[in-house]
């Protein structure tokens, strides 16, 4: 069996997250309690926002990117790994791979 890569976000994402699911349930607890349960994977590891202010900072600027797309720059950067999202702006700017992209060259065999 295959390990599975581990994934670590911006705190930010669970903000994010549970107001997505609020809008798209029109539910704000049960965005929030799935936003919850979707994070508690030992899979994903959050990262302070407080920690990754100066790269955020540095990076956000100098790629033009909007504050919250800054953070998740700031954690591949910090973790060495990889943005992977369906966002322009952060597959031109940030160097982020499509789901797509990434799955056709880590995808199970």
């Amino acid at each position: 069996m295959r390990q599975r890569d581990p994934i670590a976000l911006p705190a930010i994402a669970r903000l994010e997250v549970a107001c997505a699911l609020s809008r798209r349930l029109r539910d704000a607890r049960q965005g929030r309690d799935l936003a919850d349960r979707l994070l508690l994977s030992p899979l994903i590891t959050e990262i302070d926002l407080g920690s990754l202010l100066g790269t955020a900072l540095t990076l956000g600027t100098e790629s033009f990117l909007r504050a919250g797309d800054a953070f998740y720059a700031a954690v591949a950067t910090d973790e060495d790994g990889l943005i992977i999202s369906w966002d322009e702006e952060l597959l031109r700017r940030a160097n982020a791979v499509t789901p797509s992209a990434w799955l056709s060259e880590h995808g199970e065999a």
